[in-house]
């Protein structure tokens, strides 16, 4: 089955808004560490590239075609992916007790303005 790749990208243009965008950003930057951010980016390029790639020599995407590139993904996870040690535990906790002490942190009351100043 083809999809035509206009009206992909309008049902992904209405369901991604851009305050739903900026919502998913602040709850990632929220909970996950660096090397985790580093993590899901590089693997949100990979398959954009191959969906980019895909484009440009067709002008229908094969949806099954594109799936292609997930199983690659999702081995790659299951090799990266690997328990935390007890030292990088207590690193992670090092480094946010350390940046609540220095006041580097947000009550609710701050995260529920700020959740409704960017939903609207």
């Amino acid at each position: 089955m083809k999809v035509n790749n206009m009206s992909t990208a309008n049902r992904l243009k209405d369901a991604c808004t851009a305050s739903t965008l900026t919502s998913l950003l602040d709850y990632l930057y929220g909970t996950l560490s660096p090397s985790n951010m580093r993590w899901v980016g590089e693997h949100l390029i990979e398959y954009s590239k191959a969906a980019i790639k895909r484009e440009q020599s067709d002008a229908c995407i094969n949806s099954a075609e594109l799936e292609q590139t997930r199983p690659k993904v999702k081995k790659e996870v299951s090799e990266q992916l690997r328990p935390y040690t007890m030292q990088e535990i207590d690193d992670m906790l090092d480094e946010a007790e350390a940046a609540f002490e220095a006041g580097d942190y947000l009550t609710n009351d701050e995260v529920f303005h700020h959740k409704e100043k960017v939903a609207v």
